[in-house]
């Protein structure tokens, strides 16, 4: 179906959006990319995409070109709590734990849902696991155990 309507217009960015989210959902990385780039070279201001196309790169492990999408929607949207929360999780997968601590507060900080993303916690409390600072791990785990049950 979307690539129906891809068939029909070009421009038709929406289908070609979708089919990339398609695309990564099936694993076939390579044309989610080539999706998601079109789509960026016709909508270079739109966060959205810049967040899915991140979120290829970083099931792919390309943490940095990851980053570098995350960079875009901040700098498009630099309140965009989601765009700290996907860039904190490749700076964790970098090694680079406290950037990755800083985004995971800022996503939190930023986070303007009465249920904040437990994600955060978990995060910080790898990033603190990963530093040897156990007691900060604990605390942060923990946290992330109390705000999400399912998260055991």
């Amino acid at each position: 179906m979307y690539k129906q309507s891809i068939s029909i217009s070009e421009n038709f960015i929406g289908s070609r959006f979708h089919l990339g989210l398609l695309y990564h959902r099936l694993n076939r990385f390579d044309k989610a990319l080539q999706c998601l780039s079109s789509v960026l070279m016709k909508m270079p201001k739109d966060k959205s995409v810049y967040i899915a196309r991140g979120l290829v790169y970083q099931d792919m492990g390309n943490h940095q070109f990851a980053i570098n999408d995350f960079n875009a929607a901040i700098n498009i949207e630099p309140t965009y709590a989601e765009a700290f929360y996907r860039r904190g999780i490749s700076q964790l997968k970098s090694r680079r734990y406290m950037e990755a601590i800083e985004d995971f507060k800022q996503s939190y900080e930023l986070d303007n849902k009465p249920e904040k993303n437990p994600g955060v916690y978990d995060g910080q409390g790898c990033c603190y696991h990963a530093l040897r600072d156990y007691d900060k791990a604990l605390t942060f785990f923990n946290t992330a155990i109390d705000k999400d049950q399912t998260n055991t």
